[in-house]
Formats: structure tokens, sequence, C-alpha cells
């Protein structure tokens, strides 16, 4: 786990004042006064955690960006892990060290995670294709829905902040993209689409019944059609987000928290 008080990361809050992708320009740093600090607690896999790129990852710079325009100190527990399922992101948030985070008071929560539990092995297989709607992958599905709903619930349940927001995030692919993707031939693309918009589906549908804020990653990467290559935006193993893909993400978390209000709510008075 990382935390990171992020009042001295002014670094990373110098590259968000330079990105403004779709929300304008970017609102200078204030100084602090009597309101709080907020505290971002994330829970997830490699996607969240960041450990791969050698880059400042999306939670780290949502978490800059929420100060920079809130004016207050934003403490942010990274508590992803590599290779983490569902199942096990929902057993640490019951009794491990995110579960601890959580009791002490979260604001925000960002959720990212499914990834890791499906059988992505089979998406060559003939069997298994078309992907979509698939037995080879929808119980695996409804698997990881119910666990993020547990999540959600479990967070709920922990966290002693009433309102606290909490984000539940897609992938732009479940499986590898971009050049190294399109090396495992057109079947393996299609599957590989067809699966990861399955499994967003998925995760806006438990969004939508718990009060999460769903994030659109496929959106961010890879455009709202889903026609852009994404290699630029993907380290060398065309896994995982690059620094260029995490400030993507990064902007479509802010831009979402700010659509729902939340960002005016926790604006200093």
């Amino acid at each position: 786990m990382r935390v990171v008080v992020l009042a001295v990361i002014a670094v990373a809050v110098a590259v968000l004042c330079l990105l403004a992708v779709s929300a304008g320009k970017a609102i200078a740093p204030t100084a602090q006064t009597s309101a709080g600090p907020l505290t971002v607690v994330v829970l997830g896999d490699s996607v969240p955690a960041a450990d791969l790129c050698g880059c400042q990852g999306f939670s780290e710079l949502t978490a800059a960006r929420l100060q920079q325009a809130t004016g207050r100190e934003v403490i942010l527990h990274n508590d992803a892990v590599d290779g983490w399922t569902s199942q096990q992101v929902l057993a640490d948030a019951q009794s491990g060290t995110s579960h601890d985070d959580l009791a002490a008071g979260a604001d925000l929560v960002i959720i990212e995670a499914g990834a890791n539990d499906l059988p992505l092995g089979r998406l060559n297989e003939p069997q298994c294709q078309p992907a979509a709607g698939s037995d080879c992958f929808a119980p695996t599905l409804r698997q990881v829905g119910d666990q993020l709903t547990a999540t959600v619930r479990e967070v709920r349940a922990v966290d002693p902040v009433p309102d606290v927001e909490i984000v539940l995030m897609g992938y732009w692919n479940v499986s590898v993209d971009g050049a190294v993707g399109q090396a495992r031939g057109a079947a393996y693309v299609a599957a590989s689409d067809e699966v990861t918009q399955d499994f967003n589906a998925m995760v806006i549908d438990v969004s939508r019944r718990t009060g999460a804020t769903y994030v659109d990653a496929y959106a961010a990467l890879k455009g709202g059609d889903g026609q852009r290559d994404p290699t630029a935006y993907l380290i060398a193993d065309g896994d995982h987000p690059n620094a260029a893909g995490n400030r993507r993400l990064a902007q479509y978390v802010y831009n979402a928290l700010a659509r729902a209000g939340t960002v005016t709510a926790w604006q200093k008075k």
C-alpha cells in the first residue's frame, strides 16, 4: 500500500495544469484553509496500482487534480495490487489494508477490478467465438458483477463518511490491445473487444444498481466508437497504460466527478 500526501506532488500538479483535455484551463493551487483533507482510497488490480509504467498513475494524477481544484489537501491510499482478482479486492475491503483505510474514512473510493478473473486464454478458441454473450465468459462476468456489488456495499458499510463517492471503472480492453493485440490476429482482436464490451456493460449495471459513478475507460483510450488505436497510450506489454494513458484515465475520472457535482461539493468554503 502507498500513502501519498498530495501537497508535496508539485510535479504531478504541474503536469495536470498542462493537460486540460476537456475540462478547460486547470485551476491554480490555492492556500489551505480550515477545511480538512480529502481522503481517496483505491482498490483494484495492476491498472490502478500503476507499478509498471514508471510514471504517475491515474489515481495519483486524479488526487493531485482534486487538490488543485478544491484547495484542500488530498491524502491518497493506493491499495491496488498487481494481479488481484475481484474476489481478492473484496476480501481486502472486508478485512485487509483497504478495510482499515476505509474504516478511517474515505471521501472518494475508486475501484477497477475483474479483468484478472476472466479466462482470457479462451479468447482464440473457436467454440468461444463470437465472444459476445458466450458461455465461455458469461458465468465469470456474473461472478465479477456479484463481487463488485459486494465490494461497493462493503465500502458503504465500513466507511464512516455518509456521502462517500464511489467510482467504478471499466477497461479499454480486458486483455492486450493496440499493436500487441493486433499481432495475435483479427479473431483475437474481435473477441477481446466483445468480452470487454460485455464486461463494461456489467460494470455499468452494477454502478446503476449501487449508486456508484461509472467511468468509461474504453472511451478514454479508444474513443467513443472504439475505433482509436490505443497503442500510443500503452506500455510495451500492450496491457497497461503508459504516462499518456494514465493522464487520459485521470481526466475521465475527474470529469465524471465534476459532472456529478462532487468537485464543487468538495471545494473549500
